[in-house]
């Protein structure tokens, strides 16, 4: 057997080249404590070195000597001495910084197959009062599977499973499981680790704010300040480098806190947790029920047309199967990329004119207008990727009309796949607007406005009160009603929303048109003033009048 200075020795050159090292499971305890410290420095930002001669004078310093190879015990006790005298140094030189800290949560994560852990949800009124508002055993992997169990408060003896190839939802309750879509599939559970470390990665600032004890292990507490909402909490366990603790900024005089009281890694997870067993007694309940189809003459059968599918070859997809919603007649192709990205193209017969989401920004798909949403997150740019793990991509998607259909694209891939699908199903790319302005016109009115009214209206809206702000129409409904009722709003109001439509749209900007006869405004615009992305509200910023 090798001794243990050479295996320390190979341990840091595998980590060197950037290579898992060797099985240490037969290693000595000390030697396996000797590998973290190891780790752990590595895992800083590297410094500055000091003097060729300063490694001669930490181990002259304590006591060690480098002739002293014939007494292996003494030379590991020193090898340990030395290595935690390291560790202050470098603490020293280099204090924990967000970049450091985020990258090595990143990195640990990368690093884990799968875990298996209890998650405590507490609620903490102004009085000081704590509730245990919820307890659930969860199981989750990098490729996207989960198991959750609610043990106690709400969803309790409630089981949630998504394997990747179906997702169901078993309440002993009811006696019921309900069938649901497993993709898309953005958010799975409450304090998903994965999910957790992008909403970090990809926050507007986070910063270092202090230390803790977390169910018995050291942690590093962060100061999180998102791109939407106020700044919360997180605790970062120092010895995995991976999340424990979560507490929300206060709400409607409410702070909630969410903790893994216990957490464990994983190879796996075992096949009997993602295995789909219906108990004795349960109905079995399918939610958007699709029926898988062999080929397109039987789609059609059902549909009642033939679905415009692209060419696999060009986009750089494979088709998994045809599937045909049987509640709202549609047909779904659904199509995997060789980074198991998934893109679902679905297809209707147009009955009513298209009526943009109003999270979305408006552009054009072969010069029909277009939907075009990202539902993730939007700080890698319009329509940059989430994170690197599988199951943590941003999910993007389009939606328009043609020749008498509706279709949409749906997918976690890059956005030029979606690209790339759109242009082989219609012949036109797809055209987005410009990231800042609708154009170069001005409304003709202008409509004045108090910024600190706006920036507390966005703080009440992220508090959950008033959501109809987030929504331009809605908004431009309010505006021109109170034109012609300055007084108030009593019962319905005078401009329905079906008489609006938007006609612009971008992460900042929107132009909505007025079609009422009861209305002399031909056009409102309004502006994201706050925050440009789907948390900021709009505001009514300016409006031209109807000419004869």
């Amino acid at each position: 057997m090798k001794d243990e200075e050479q295996r320390l020795s190979e341990f840091i050159d595998r980590l060197n080249e950037e290579k898992k090292p060797d099985d240490v499971h037969g290693d000595s305890g000390e030697l396996k404590e000797l590998y973290s410290t190891v780790k752990l420095v590595r895992a800083l930002k590297e410094p500055e070195m000091p003097a060729s001669d300063f490694w001669e004078k930490l181990a002259n310093s304590l006591g060690t000597s480098t002739k002293r190879k014939s007494r292996k015990r003494n030379l590991f006790t020193g090898l340990i001495g030395i290595a935690a005298a390291c560790l202050l140094v470098f603490a020293v030189l280099i204090p924990l910084t967000r970049t450091s800290i985020v990258a090595a949560m990143e990195k640990a994560f990368s690093e884990v197959q799968a875990y298996h852990g209890s998650i405590e949800i507490q609620s903490t009124n102004e009085e000081g009062e704590t509730t245990i508002q919820a307890k659930m055993e969860v199981w989750a992997d990098q490729k996207g599977r989960y198991y959750v169990k609610g043990n106690e408060g709400f969803n309790s003896g409630v089981i949630t499973v998504n394997n990747g190839d179906k997702k169901w939802q078993l309440n002993p309750e009811s006696q019921q499981i309900h069938i649901l879509p497993t993709f898309p599939d953005t958010y799975p559970f409450t304090f998903e680790l994965g999910n957790e470390i992008n909403d970090i990665t990809a926050a507007l600032s986070t910063e270092i704010i202090g230390e803790d004890m977390i169910a018995g292990r050291s942690a590093t507490i962060l100061e999180v300040s998102p791109k939407g909402g106020e700044p919360y909490k997180v605790w970062i366990d120092n010895e995995t480098n991976l999340p424990l603790k979560k507490q929300t900024a206060w709400q409607n005089a409410l702070q909630y806190t969410v903790q893994y009281s216990e957490i464990e890694m994983m190879d796996v997870i075992p096949e009997e947790v993602l295995s789909f067993i219906t108990p004795e007694g349960y109905e079995v309940i399918q939610t958007n029920p699709e029926k898988i189809v062999s080929d397109l003459q039987e789609a059609k059968a059902i549909a009642g047309f033939i679905p415009t599918l692209p060419n696999e070859e060009t986009t750089g997809s494979s088709l998994k199967h045809i599937a045909v919603g049987l509640e709202e007649i549609n047909v779904k192709s659904y199509y995997r990329f060789a980074d198991d990205g998934e893109i679902v193209l679905s297809q209707k017969k147009a009955d009513e004119a298209l009526k943009p989401d109003y999270k979305s920004i408006i552009g054009l798909v072969n010069g029909q207008p277009a939907e075009i949403q990202q539902s993730v997150q939007e700080d890698a740019g319009l329509f940059g990727t989430r994170g690197k793990s599988a199951g943590m991509k941003a999910i993007h998607s389009v939606r328009w009309q043609e020749d008498g259909y509706e279709f949409s694209i749906v997918g976690n891939t890059p956005w030029k796949d979606i690209e790339s699908f759109a242009k082989e199903l219609t012949g036109g790319a797809i055209e987005l607007p410009e990231s800042n302005k609708i154009s170069d016109t001005s409304p003709e009115i202008d409509v004045p406005y108090d910024l600190t009214v706006v920036e507390n209206t966005q703080k009440s809206v992220d508090a959950g009160h008033s959501p109809w702000n987030l929504d331009p129409v809605f908004v431009a409904q309010v505006f021109a009603s109170l034109q012609l009722s300055p007084g108030g709003i009593v019962g319905d109001y005078p401009i329905a929303y079906e008489e609006l439509r938007v006609l612009q749209q971008t992460n900042s900007d929107a132009v909505v048109e007025v079609n009422s006869d009861k209305s002399s405004i031909s056009k409102i615009y309004l502006k994201r003033l706050v925050r440009q992305d789907n948390t900021g509200i709009w505001t009514v910023v300016g409006y031209d009048l109807k000419h004869e």
